[in-house]
């Protein structure tokens, strides 16, 4: 059983002479009695047919070697044909370099080759040949075969190939062409019982395997190290030829010193020749699915001139999912009809390559060579056998332009979805489709971060005072952002639209001053400018600078209101005298006139400034006793609290005495 665990793995085992005849007999292979196998003689004959060259029946005989692993019988058919024909024969002489380059070979196949041994071969060439190919077999009866040959009486080619052939089937690379040593090596070697000859070889050549790697990085590090200083060293009309001759490169830490510096060029915006894109396209072919990845990258940033088709014809082929999330990205840039049949696979293969099929097919759109009909059908199909947590914003923009109400309804739906992102994906899709600004603005009750997507929408499909109230209601978590849009909504409405959008419940006075201050400019029509809208707006305005503190403005605005329709509007006249008042121009205030109410009002906005004392002085003695009860007491509030001036304190009025109304307060 151990001999049988050895074989399998190393190839025939045995002593020089004992050992080597028992592993020459084999357990009898378990033919099928129903289905006839064919008969590997007749593959074999194959080689020798006439017309066949040298290089086309040495990939043959590579092909059947490798057959020959699972398949006993073409194993034993190979060995007979190496052992029976004679040393000039083509079909012995592929096997023969096909087994002098193989790690490893079946255990069938050696008796033929021992048998070839055996013969005495009268050539130096056969003999070399029969050496190197005795490397593939690692078992006893081989290691006593090599080390004959290894002998000093041997020719000098042939104790070379021997040497050679017992470090690759060894791994001890250590000993050399020391005869001596490899003869004790190989007594030891009969000496071991099954298992531990086994662990022998595999600790060699896993010894021997660490080395190589040591070594070979080494020299690749160096090499890459050349390469770097070499790149330094290039003029600026070489850089870009350099860069694609390292990019093609077939050594992999070559070709990726390549990528890395093609990545810098491009993130310090250094202009690279065509040369570059054209040798990234032609990474796309490469067998490493990794290195197609990082080349559709460089594809997508190149954007080399006719990329389109190459990467088109990479992405019809790809089955890697990585490295068709990376194509689908570059295809995005020269979307075609021919995109869409990978496009549907990977939507349906789901993950990540799905999000990028997904940009794909909305780049299709938006170019306008989505195919429609039963093509359209099936992109729909795709996308809503998603999931949602597989769904991004281009999948809910193409639900929303391609889709029917319920696709519709699902984007709405995922105003309310767990994940931010997926809630914002569906408000920013949501702007093209009019009939969902209610769902927009009602969604930013729970979250504000949409109401840029809901005021866009406003914007776009109702910006009229019907708009404007709606976005009212949207909640923003920047009040300034909120007054913007607001803004923006409104700068579109006729003047009387304008003037009561101002006054609606929710307009703050930041915006109702923002949305006004333009009417201070008279239009260009006479009609405008003696508007009741516009000397409407106007006192408004002059309301709203007064509420924020603005008083010079607000004396803008009521003296920017035209003659006649000042005379006769209500209020002016208050609006005007707390203005000056709050400036501290009491005489202009005096002229002006307005209610005592006003002037109260005016004096609880200046109480600390320092001509308080004066100003409410000069409201005791323009309105006096006439303070109605209220007044009154209002009045006596404020004396307490002003701070006397020169000792002197504002006079008192006695309550009780008032008339119970205001009296103007002119002349």
């Amino acid at each position: 059983m151990r001999w049988a665990l050895i074989a399998l793995i190393f190839g025939p085992a045995g002593s020089f002479s004992a050992l080597a005849e028992a592993s020459a007999a084999q357990p009898p292979a378990i033919e099928n009695s129903e289905t006839p196998a064919p008969d590997p003689s007749d593959a074999i004959d194959r080689l020798s047919r006439a017309g066949l060259d040298s290089e086309a029946r040495l990939a043959e005989a590579s092909a059947l070697l490798d057959r020959a692993v699972s398949d006993r019988d073409l194993a034993r058919a190979i060995g007979r044909a190496i052992g029976e024909s004679g040393p000039d024969d083509p079909v012995r002489l592929a096997f023969l370099r096909v087994l002098g380059r193989s790690a490893s070979a079946p255990i069938e196949i050696w008796p033929g080759l021992k048998e070839s041994f055996e013969g005495d071969p009268s050539s130096e060439a056969d003999r070399v040949s029969l050496l190197t190919a005795a490397g593939a077999f690692r078992n006893i009866s081989a290691i006593g075969v090599l080390l004959g040959y290894a002998s000093p009486e041997r020719s000098v080619a042939e104790r070379e190939t021997a040497f050679a052939s017992l470090r690759r089937l060894s791994g001890r690379s250590d000993l050399g062409q020391d005869y001596g040593a490899w003869e004790s090596w190989a007594e030891r070697m009969a000496t071991l019982d099954e298992a531990a000859l086994l662990r022998e070889l595999l600790h060699w050549k896993a010894v021997n395997a660490d080395e190589a790697r040591r070594q070979r990085n080494a020299v690749t590090t160096r090499l890459v190290d050349t390469h770097r200083q070499l790149w330094l060293r290039q003029p600026p009309e070489g850089q870009s030829a350099f860069l694609a001759s390292l990019l093609g490169d077939p050594l992999a830490e070559i070709r990726d010193l390549g990528i890395s510096l093609v990545r810098q060029q491009l993130a310090s915006a250094r202009t690279l020749e065509p040369v570059v894109g054209e040798a990234a396209l032609n990474l796309l072919k490469a067998q490493r699915a990794s290195v197609r990845a990082e080349a559709a990258s460089l594809v997508n940033q190149l954007a080399p001139e006719g990329g389109g088709g190459p990467v088109a014809e990479a992405l019809a082929a790809e089955t890697d999912p990585s490295a068709a999330r990376a194509l689908l990205g570059a295809a995005a840039r020269w979307p075609s009809e021919d995109l869409l049949p990978p496009v549907l696979r990977w939507i349906r293969h789901g993950g990540r390559p799905a999000s990028a099929a997904v940009e794909t097919a909305w780049a299709m759109h938006r170019a306008d060579v989505l195919p429609s009909g039963e093509a359209r059908a099936q992109l729909l199909e795709a996308l809503r056998g998603r999931p949602e947590e597989e769904l991004n914003g281009a999948a809910c923009r193409l639900m929303v332009a391609i889709g029917d109400e319920s696709d519709h309804a699902r984007v709405v739906a995922l105003l309310r979805s767990e994940q931010a992102g997926l809630r914002l994906s569906a408000a920013e899709a949501l702007v093209d489709l009019p009939g969902a600004i209610e769902a927009l603005v009602d969604a930013t009750t729970e979250d504000p971060d949409l109401f840029d997507a809901a005021a866009r929408a406003v914007r776009r499909h109702r910006a009229s005072p019907e708009g404007f109230t709606t976005l009212l209601r949207a909640r923003s978590r920047s009040a300034e952002d909120r007054r913007a849009a607001l803004l923006r909504v409104s700068s579109g409405f006729g003047m009387s639209d304008l003037v009561e959008a101002s006054g609606l419940e929710g307009v703050e006075p930041l915006l109702a001053e923002a949305m006004l201050a333009g009417l201070v400019t008279p239009p260009g029509d006479e009609a405008g400018t003696n508007s009741r809208a516009r000397a409407t707006g106007l006192a408004r305005l002059a309301r709203v600078r007064i509420e924020l503190q603005d008083f010079e403005g607000a004396i803008t605005a009521i003296e920017a209101i035209p003659g006649e329709r000042r005379e006769s509007m209500e209020g002016l006249d208050d609006l005007k005298a707390i203005a000056y008042l709050c400036l501290g121009r009491l005489d202009e205030a005096r002229e002006a006139g307005g209610s005592a109410a006003a002037w109260l009002d005016a004096m609880e906005m200046i109480v600390d400034r320092p001509f308080a004392p004066s100003a409410l002085e000069l409201l005791a003695s323009l309105f006096g006793e006439d303070l109605s009860e209220p007044e009154q007491e209002r009045y006596a509030a404020l004396r307490a609290r002003i701070s006397p001036v020169n000792g002197e304190v504002p006079v008192e009025i006695e309550t009780g005495r008032g008339s119970g109304s205001s009296k103007s307060g002119s002349g």
